[in-house]
């Protein structure tokens, strides 16, 4: 019985409770091992940079929003918590912290081992400026501050501690107990339990759960039981974690049914998120809630962030939907969606139990039609009457339940019904109710005896026996659940790409399947070929077809039916696209042509034609723009009606549109990152901003309180609510540093790199794990250029192959989905150059030479041209030597980097300042320098001679005198 029970739970846990078509919150899946289902995980915890932290059996995984990285530890982790911008574990190696070096590396602390010998720690909390944790059977108390660890004495054993009210509970499987905090717990709190959690709100709220799947609020320092609609649900599921998601909304993780989300003000169900509505696996092993409101939900194929802030909600879940979606329409009340399958709407279906049981009725009491009512009300006509049957009545047993679905009359419509209020059922119940033997149904002529023998009764006559009690059979529907399915129109076989209103109830509705005018759930076939546009004229109450063969068809209505007509006889064109302007002016859109025609009454007044240029033949589409008149645009161009032709003109900064599509009246145009909108003046709709967030749009639909439907390439449909506030936060931040061979530099203020190895990385990241903020990034590095680059994702990492040596500063932007711009902190770095080329080593250099010098001069006082020449030449290097580090220290100081030209002249100013002290410094390093000219010149002089000699055989006339 119990396993019936948990199939039909999960088959039928595929609607929600909400008695309106709220859609489902949108998720996004994680999975951090490939091809593996089998993932345990315990704990999940989120630091100051965002970053999350898993704790799992593998050990500890990090999530960046990007990379996935394991953080070796001894054994399992079991638990994690933030403790002053520190992360602490706990696992079978006790419990330690994550330590990080200035590269930006995590490494794991082990502090059990350093402190005490610990066995395994099942659980680790945050307690004040303490931590406290426990293996199971005692619990144990660190200070980070005097890293003194001790051991918590406790009456009984300490399976699980929590925080309640600043006080610090301990739980076991009988009851629980205050182990630390001031005052006492409310009334009724340790009978209430033994308890699974409790969890506070921003709004100082408190919720929680036993362990027998019951929830409980604090009311005025009273513990108040949480009763809900469906609260058998969680009977079966079993919950095993909560946490507030805002000050209404609490979710609840279940052993097999999912996250219940409660709506603890209205105390309902608020949504269910489980297979059937995208969640991966029923099993929920942990839930988390992260800094940007989001649901960490941990299953056995990894993590699911449900997202209950992000204002748009999936439509495509709902049971029903066949196809691949094309076009949607909130009309009449009710959404429809059309796909290459047909058209389908989204309707609302009751789910009632139809139950057979007999009542005992005393033959001497009269049965009439006003007892049989009255006995229908003691049993109860609401919603829940049917939970009365788990009440022992000898008056009443059930014998038999037939389910049974179907339409919800009109009357009904006020009713509400909770999901799954059937489980109510007492557990003991099931088996008693399986040994129960049906009773056979009494005779009518039994029953009929009964009456008349009251009747006579009643009448005067006297009883002579006392008879036996009748059994009346009785059956009544009771209504189980509300859920929503999709249905589809029945006639409509094939695709539907175009829903159009004609009036407050009519819809017509166009594709490959032909055109329909559909009424409710009824749709009436006007025109029964494929088509490729429709356009309804309400002033002239007619409706003109673009077909697949080319040509343009005119149906009017007549007497309240469409009839077709000959208008238009000369356009064989393909007509992609179809508008009117403010002038009348009907405008029929070809690849090459554009038509005209004014028609009253319905009669043809006037038409024309204008050429585009399209050398490509894209699809043209126009629009009356509020501001640019009429407007048409390609592929290749935006082009506005000027006189009797057209003039091309650049719009908000493109020559030409990434994408662009029609809806509702309006023309969306994407310069490839942000939609824009053309068309009628309109107010400001925050909801549009939202349409950024999706890269390929089939179709959107403009609602006329604000909210979109969008129906994306990837099957997906949206609705997004325009009043629903979101904050996207977002916090980019510089990762690591990366040098040759993949080195990492340390991430500070001070960042010094030789110019060898002047090959930079610099890698920022930001935590983004909605999946809808589409970070960008550009950047500028002071020093090389003044230029930013283009906006990018890929610019989150910047590469430098080579840096000359100078100062620089890199300054780095950011940029989301709704064009919010945030600069970075701007990263001061100095590339130094060799050692050869710095001031230190000129200043050496001289030292060196001018020690040479000052030993050449004081040790010899010989005349010998050796001793000499080599004077001289130290001096001559030593100059230069001081020459060079006087212009090294100059260029340092000064921007020439960007201009050889601007160098050049820097060191000719220089040479000529340094003239003055450069003749000084001859005369003053080498007093001997006429001496050693003149022996240079002797010595040079007796060379010559000596080589003319040679060479002439004879001696000269100086040489002979």
């Amino acid at each position: 019985m119990r396993r019936l029970l948990v199939g039909l739970l999960l088959f039928l846990s595929i609607a929600t409770t909400a008695v309106a078509q709220s859609g489902y919150y949108y998720q996004t899946h994680f999975t951090p091992i490939a091809n593996k289902r089998d993932q345990i995980n315990y704990s999940i915890q989120q630091d100051d940079f965002g970053r999350l932290y898993f704790a799992n059996r593998q050990g500890l995984l990090q999530f960046d929003g990007t990379s996935w990285d394991l953080i070796e530890t001894p054994g399992p982790t079991f638990s994690i918590s933030l403790n002053d911008s520190v992360i602490y574990l706990a696992g079978t190696y006790g419990f330690g912290m994550l330590t990080t070096d200035g590269f930006g590396n995590l490494a794991f602390k082990n502090l059990g081992d350093s402190l005490s010998k610990l066995s395994s720690m099942t659980q680790l909390i945050s307690y004040g400026e303490e931590l406290v944790m426990t293996d199971g059977k005692s619990a144990f108390s660190y200070s980070p501050s005097s890293k003194k660890l001790e051991k918590i004495a406790t009456s009984l054993p300490v399976t699980q501690i929590g925080v309640f009210d600043a006080k610090l509970v301990a739980f076991n499987a009988d009851t629980t107990f205050l182990i630390r905090g001031q005052g006492v717990l409310p009334p009724r709190f340790v009978e209430k339990g033994p308890w699974l959690q409790w969890s506070k709100s921003a709004g100082n709220q408190w919720i929680g759960a036993n362990r027998k799947n019951e929830l409980f609020q604090i009311v005025g320092g009273q513990l108040v039981p949480l009763k809900l609609d469906d609260e058998g649900y969680l009977d079966e599921a079993r919950i095993l974690s909560l946490t507030w998601m805002s000050d209404d909304l609490v979710a609840v993780g279940t052993l097999r049914g999912g996250v219940v989300f409660v709506d603890a003000k209205g105390r309902k169900l608020d949504q269910i998120v489980n297979f059937h509505t995208g969640l991966p696996d029923n099993e929920t092993q942990t839930l988390f809630r992260d800094k940007d409101t989001g649901l960490w939900v941990a299953h056995p194929y990894g993590y699911t962030r449900v997202s209950p802030n992000i204002p748009f909600k999936s439509y495509n879940y709902y049971p029903g939907l066949d196809g691949t979606l094309y076009t949607s329409r909130h009309f009449d009340g009710r959404v429809f969606a059309g796909t290459n399958l047909g058209l389908f709407y989204l309707d609302q279906v009751k789910n009632f139990d139809e139950i057979v049981y007999y009542i005992k009725k005393n033959p001497d009491t009269q049965l009439t039609v006003a007892d049989d009512r009255k006995e229908d009300k003691k049993d109860g006509d609401g919603l829940f009457s049917f939970l009365r049957f788990n009440k022992k009545d000898d008056k009443v047993e059930e014998t038999t339940k037939e389910p049974v679905t179907e339409e919800a009359p009109e009357d009904d419509k006020k009713k509400k019904g909770g999901l799954f209020s059937f489980l109510k059922k007492n557990k003991g119940e099931e088996a008693t109710e399986e040994k129960k033997e049906e009773p056979e149904a009494p005779k009518k002529a039994v029953v009929a005896t009964a009456i008349s023998k009251a009747r006579s009764q009643i009448g005067g006559k006297k009883k002579t026996a006392t008879a036996e009690p009748v059994m009346v059979r009785r059956v009544k529907k009771e209504l189980q659940s509300i859920t929503y399915v999709y249905k589809k129109i029945k006639g409509v076989e094939g695709r539907i790409n175009q829903l159009v209103p004609i009036n407050d109830d009519e819809m017509m509705a166009a594709g490959l399947a032909g055109v329909f005018i559909v009424k409710e759930d009824e749709a009436v076939q006007i025109y029964s070929e494929a088509v490729r546009r429709v356009f309804y004229d309400p002033i002239q109450n007619l409706i003109l077809i673009s077909t697949y063969r080319g040509g343009l068809l005119t149906v009017v209505n007549e007497a309240g039916k469409w009839k077709e007509t000959t208008l238009l006889e000369n356009v064989d064109d393909f007509i992609q696209f179809i508008f009117k302007d403010r002038t009348g002016k009907i405008w029929l859109c070809t690849s090459q042509k554009l038509y005209w025609a004014k028609i009253e009454n319905n009669t043809l007044v006037e038409a024309g034609e204008v050429p585009i240029k399209n050398d490509y033949l894209d699809p043209v589409i126009g629009i009356d723009d509020a501001n640019l008149g009429v407007v048409f645009m390609h592929a290749k161009g935006f082009f506005k009606l000027a006189g009797d032709g057209l003039e091309k003109f650049d719009w908000l900064g493109m020559s030409e549109p990434s994408r662009y599509i029609s809806s509702a009246g309006h023309l969306l145009v994407s310069d490839g990152r942000f939609w824009h909108k053309m068309g009628p003046k309109t107010d400001a709709n925050s909801a549009f901003t939202f349409l950024n967030l999706f890269d390929h749009i089939v179709s959107i639909d403009f609602e006329k309180e604000g909210d979109l439907w969008v129906v994306t390439a990837d099957n997906n449909f949206y609705r997004i609510d325009h009043n629903k506030a979101f904050e996207a936060n977002y916090n980019p931040f510089l990762k690591h540093i990366r040098s040759v061979n993949n080195q990492l530099l340390p991430i500070g203020t001070k960042l010094r790199v030789e110019q060898e190895n002047s090959s930079l990385s610099f890698f920022y990241h930001q935590t983004e794990y909605s999946g809808i903020l589409k970070i960008e990034y550009r950047y500028r590095l002071l020093g090389l250029n003044e230029q930013w680059s283009e906006w990018s994702p890929n610019n989150n990492t910047i590469q430098f192959s080579y840096l000359p040596s100078d100062k620089y500063e890199l300054q780095v932007e950011t940029r989301n989905s709704f064009g919010v711009v945030k600069p970075l902190e701007s990263i001061f770095f100095t590339v130094v150059p060799p050692y050869w080329q710095r001031p230190w080593f000129y200043a050496a250099e001289f030292l060196f030479f001018a020690m040479l010098l000052f030993l050449s001069s004081r040790l010899t006082k010989s005349n010998s041209m050796v001793v000499l020449v080599l004077n001289r030449l130290l001096t001559f290097l030593t100059i230069i030597m001081i020459i060079e580090f006087i212009q090294t220290i100059v260029e340092a100081n000064f921007e020439t980097n960007s201009s050889p030209v601007l160098s050049f002249f820097l060191q000719v100013a220089v040479a000529f300042c340094l003239m003055p002290l450069e003749s000084f410094m001859r005369s003053k390093l080498s007093g001997k320098g006429e001496k050693v000219d003149r022996l240079v010149q002797g010595h040079v002089s007796k060379l010559t001679r000596s080589i003319g000699k040679k060479s002439s055989g004879k001696k000269t006339v100086e040489e002979q005198s």
